[in-house]
C-alpha cells in the first residue's frame, strides 16, 4: 500500500554551472526492494518546438540543453513527442533534422512520436502543401524505429512490440526495456483526442481505423507490461507517452465517457488505472502535450477513489525549453524525484 505524503517545494539550486533548477520531490511509502538501484534518467518534450514564421527559434536554446543533459550522463532520455510545432512544415528534411537533435545525446534517447509530427500534417496552417499523416508516420517509424536500439550516440537494446507481438507489426515505436528492477514502457498516443475520429463509434465495428489498430496495440502493450511484474521481481512500473490522456479541452467536438474522458483515450486510462490497482506498486505516467511542468496524482479508479499509485509527470516544453531530471530512489529516501533542467 502506498502512502502519498506530499510534493515538497525545495530551495531552487543551480544543476551544474548554469541554470536555476526548481526541485520538487515527491515522497511515496512503497515496496521498492533493499535491492534496487538508484535509476537516474531525464524526460522532455514538446522541444525545439519553434513556429510557423521561424521553426528554428528554439533550436539555440535546445542545442544548450542537450548540452547540458550530456553533463548530467544519465543512464538514457526520454523524448515523449512534439519535436516541432503544430503549425510549422512537416516536410522529410524537418524529421531527418530532429533525428539528428536526437542523435546529439550522448546517452541512449528513447523516442515517442506526438502529433505534431504526423496527425496534425494535414493542417491547412502547416504550409501550402499539407502532408498525409499516414504517410509521415510511414516516414518516422522507418527513420526513427528501424531496430531494436534506441537512438543517441549510445544506443541500448529495447524491445519493440513487433518482435513479442506480430498481429501489431507495424507499432516498432512501442518499446520497453529494464534498469534494475524497474520496467519502462513506451506507448503511442497523440493529442488532439488521439487521432480518433468522431464518426468511428466503436472500434469493434471499425476495426482498421488507424486510431482503433494502434489502441489495441497499446492496450495489449500495456497489458503486457503489468503481466510482466506478477512475478514480484519488478518493483516500479515507467510509463512514457505523449498525449495528456486526461487533457480537457473546449471543442465541442470532442465525446467523453461518463468519468469525463476523451474517447480517444477512455479505454487506455481504464486499463491503466485497473492494472496500477492490482499491481500495487509505483508507476509513473511521462507524458507532454499541454507544456506546463506537473507532478501530480489525478487519476482515478473505476468506483471513483483516487488511483494513488499513479503519479504523473507531465513535462515542460514549447516556450519553456526545459527537460526534467528523474531520480528512482531505494526506500531509504523518496522513491521519485524531480528537478527541472535549464539551459
Amino acid at each position: 500500500m502506498m502512502l502519498y505524503l506530499g510534493l515538497l517545494s525545495i530551495r531552487p539550486r543551480k544543476l551544474g554551472a548554469i541554470g536555476l533548477v526548481a526541485l520538487f520531490i515527491l515522497i511515496v511509502a512503497s515496496p521498492i526492494s533493499a535491492n534496487s538501484e538508484v535509476v537516474r534518467f531525464v524526460a522532455l518534450g514538446d522541444v525545439p518546438y519553434g513556429t510557423r514564421d521561424n521553426p528554428t527559434k528554439k533550436d539555440d536554446e535546445y542545442r544548450r540543453l542537450v548540452s547540458k543533459v550530456n553533463a548530467l550522463k544519465p543512464a538514457f532520455t526520454f523524448h515523449v513527442g512534439d519535436t516541432k510545432s503544430g503549425s510549422s512544415s512537416c516536410t522529410n528534411a524537418m524529421l531527418e533534422k530532429q533525428l539528428g537533435f536526437m542523435n546529439r545525446y550522448e546517452m541512449p534517447l528513447v523516442y515517442t512520436p506526438g502529433d505534431n509530427e504526423w496527425s496534425d500534417c494535414n493542417n491547412p496552417a502547416t504550409g501550402k502543401t499539407p502532408f498525409e499523416p499516414a504517410g509521415r508516420l510511414d516516414l518516422i517509424r522507418t527513420l526513427y524505429f528501424s531496430d531494436a536500439r534506441s537512438l543517441g550516440q549510445n544506443p541500448m537494446a529495447l524491445v519493440r512490440q513487433p518482435q513479442l507481438m506480430p498481429q501489431h507489426a507495424v507499432f516498432s515505436e512501442n518499446a520497453r526495456f529494464m534498469r534494475g528492477d524497474v520496467l519502462f514502457v513506451t506507448l503511442h498516443t497523440v493529442g488532439d483526442d488521439n487521432n480518433y475520429d468522431n464518426s468511428l463509434g466503436n472500434c469493434d465495428h471499425s476495426p482498421d481505423a488507424e486510431f482503433c489498430r494502434r489502441q489495441a496495440a497499446n492496450i495489449d502493450w500495456l497489458l503486457a507490461a503489468f503481466k510482466l511484474t506478477e512475478d514480484n521481481s519488478i518493483n516500479a512500473l515507467i510509463v512514457a507517452t505523449h498525449a495528456d490522456v486526461l487533457r480537457k479541452d473546449s471543442k465541442k467536438n470532442v465525446k467523453l465517457d461518463h468519468h469525463g474522458i476523451q474517447l480517444g483515450f477512455s479505454r487506455l486510462v481504464a486499463v491503466l488505472t485497473a492494472q496500477a490497482m492490482h499491481f500495487g506498486r509505483p508507476v509513473l505516467l511521462i507524458h507532454g502535450d499541454k507544456h506546463k511542468y506537473t507532478v501530480d496524482k489525478p487519476f482515478k479508479n473505476a468506483d471513483g477513489s483516487k488511483a494513488t499509485s499513479i503519479t504523473r509527470l507531465r513535462v515542460p516544453g514549447k516556450k519553456l525549453v526545459q527537460a526534467v531530471q528523474v531520480v528512482i530512489s531505494p526506500p531509504d529516501d523518496p522513491a521519485f524525484t524531480f528537478e527541472i533542467i535549464e539551459p
